[in-house]
């Protein structure tokens, strides 16, 4: 498997030793080795929520210790420790994104007339990152808009609407109908507690619905790895 862009060094982090000689001895040193033992592509790991990881490496756990009869465990501290690193590494992916964007827009100097430059020369760089496989799913676009059209990014709005859709499911249409009229905000940060991220790809979230529905976009800011926010 490819090394994975930006890959971190198991030893030199902040996992606490025991730990980290727990995974040594699985042979995972590093997020590469993780995902060799997972068994998954760097995509995947991007885009897919860190407690569906963690109950991969669980059942990857479980599949191992039935193979060599051996009684490795993870207890739930441990666990902390390793959603904690793989939120940090896919913050990491999401920071070197941008920078990577940044540096690749081109500055033209004042004197340089508008007939000399080649649109090329701006387009290329950006088109060829990949934008979707390493913007991790679970993050917030807070009023602001996204622009590539190479990251897939849907509104809250869509997501609301799912959500909508199985609370009428659940409730039945007359009781879900007066609900969401009479208490709308409150029904969907409630609907919205207990679960993760709620859908399979970054939010945008508008300036007007952040100031109409405060506490849906803190509820959704609580479950995001990556905010990026407009000044």
């Amino acid at each position: 498997m490819a090394s994975t862009l930006m890959t971190i060094d198991f030893s030199k982090s902040d996992l606490p030793p025991y730990l980290t000689n727990k995974l040594s001895s699985l042979g995972i040193k590093s997020t590469d080795d993780l995902l060799s033992f997972l068994a998954i592509h760097f995509n995947t790991y991007v885009n897919t929520s860190t407690d569906e990881l963690l109950a991969l490496f669980r059942s990857r756990i479980e599949l191992r210790c039935r193979e060599s009869s051996s009684t490795l465990k993870f207890g739930s501290t441990s666990e902390s420790h390793l959603r904690t690193l793989i939120d940090l590494h896919k913050s990491k992916i999401c920071e070197y994104t941008f920078e990577s964007l940044h540096k690749s827009i081109c500055v033209v100097d004042d004197d340089e007339s508008e007939d000399s430059i080649d649109i090329e020369d701006f387009v290329e760089p950006a088109d060829n990152i990949d934008l979707d496989q390493l913007v991790p799913m679970e993050t917030l676009f807070l009023k602001c808009i996204v622009t590539s059209s190479n990251i897939k990014v849907v509104s809250i709005e869509e997501v609301l609407q799912d959500l909508e859709d199985e609370i009428y499911e659940s409730l039945g249409e007359g009781e879900a109908s007066e609900g969401l009229k009479l208490h709308y905000e409150d029904m969907l940060t409630n609907y919205m507690s207990d679960s993760e991220w709620p859908c399979d790809y970054p939010i945008y979230i508008s300036t007007e619905f952040a100031l109409q529905y405060p506490r849906i976009v803190n509820q959704i800011v609580s479950k995001a790895i990556v905010v990026i926010k407009s000044i």
